[in-house]
């Protein structure tokens, strides 16, 4: 089961197999993109289906508002949907900016985040739901290989509105809460922040060539790693 920071080191893996990079020196906070995906809680697996396809889609908002928790407890959902954001505006610029000579690059990049849209989503739909009074498991079938499916394996009932249940998760596992809350989400957040700064750079023409754009990318991406230089 993936926890955000004891798995900090194939993460970060994860990202140099995208292509991703991080700004040394200054760099400017893009806000995340609003992708809306539709607010769906009619039944328990409609609700942690939103829940995971936000995610997915970098829409943390959405994903915040179908679940239960304080703002700590829902402060990774920012993290890791502002790093699926700023991965997805590196691939538009990249696409943009150099056409069909980054073909390979976007599809490397879409192949890599499959596991954090479609693969989440299709665990949550062939999952089991047990439903208790107010309360709801998921219950996916074998081993989940996305970040967010096991944050969405409970639900409660809320206000005639079916929402992730996420602090009855943390108490039954408390690895997830410790996972969520970490100071290491920081890292998450500044590589977001850093890959729309470097997509917008990217759109603006500053790389001349895609080969300068992913020396670029494979130069810089030992600040993740440290936080050396980002902002």
């Amino acid at each position: 089961m993936p926890l955000l920071p004891s798995s900090r080191p194939a993460f970060l893996t994860f990202i140099v197999s995208l292509a991703t990079c991080v700004a040394v020196g200054g760099c400017a906070h893009d806000a995340p993109r609003r992708r809306s995906v539709p607010l769906n809680l009619s039944t328990p697996k409609d609700a942690a289906l939103t829940f995971v396809r936000a995610i997915g889609q970098g829409d943390a908002a959405t994903a915040k508002a179908a679940s239960l928790g304080t703002d700590a407890q829902k402060h990774w959902i920012d993290a890791v949907a502002g790093l699926i954001d700023g991965l997805r505006r590196l691939d538009e610029a990249l696409l943009g900016r150099f056409g069909q000579a980054a073909e390979r690059m976007h599809i490397n990049l879409n192949d890599s985040l499959r596991p954090l849209s479609e693969h989440a989503e299709a665990e949550i739909e062939s999952a089991t739901v047990k439903e208790v009074d107010q309360q709801a498991s998921v219950i996916p079938l074998g081993r989940t290989v996305s970040i967010q499916v096991p944050y969405a394996r409970r639900l409660r009932l809320d206000h005639g509105t079916w929402k992730v249940d996420l602090p009855t998760l943390y108490t039954e596992d408390p690895r997830l809460g410790i996972a969520a809350e970490s100071p290491d989400i920081q890292i998450y957040e500044r590589a977001g922040n850093a890959l729309r700064g470097v997509a917008r750079d990217i759109a603006s023409g500053r790389y001349k060539t895609l080969a300068a754009a992913r020396d670029a990318v494979n130069e810089q991406m030992g600040s993740v790693h440290s936080g050396i230089g980002v902002h």
